[in-house]
């Protein structure tokens, strides 16, 4: 799924065959359910962050409940502010670096549930850190 028709066209191109689907819509917009489809994972990088609070909570809330089975993930990769403050917009592209116990919160309000979280190692020290969290629906 992307926004940028190119980008998928290109992700044909160098994928090949093997790419069975692409979506053109925005993450705000895409129905995870629609045409009766099931996902095993659902992977979100470097694009949460273009979300604002409500529509993040919506958004992942939609991805939990598209799973199609107990062991499937949702998967956000993203910038993570490096220390504990309110979420830090940039007025130059849109996006919101937010900190960990912020995004904590969110799934936590989308019905999700960290079951894994890895900070990716071998970024330039002047970029925010950036990390990885696979979540689950919250068990009853």
């Amino acid at each position: 799924m992307d926004i940028t028709a190119t980008f998928l066209e290109k992700a044909r191109e160098l994928v090949g065959p093997q790419l069975i689907n692409t979506y053109h819509s925005g993450l705000d917009e895409f129905q995870f359910a629609s045409g009766k489809r099931t996902w095993h994972l659902v992977w979100v990088q470097w694009c949460a962050l273009y979300l604002n609070d409500k529509t993040f909570v919506e958004f992942f809330r939609r991805a939990g409940e598209s799973l199609a089975h107990p062991n499937g993930a949702v998967v956000m990769k993203d910038n993570v502010l490096p220390w504990h403050a309110p979420p830090l917009p940039n007025t130059d592209d849109g996006s919101i670096t937010r900190s960990d116990a912020h995004l904590k919160c969110l799934f936590a309000a989308a019905g999700l549930e960290v079951v894994a979280e890895q900070v990716q190692t071998g970024m330039p020290a002047h970029l925010f850190p950036v990390k990885s969290y696979a979540l689950r629906p919250k068990r009853a």
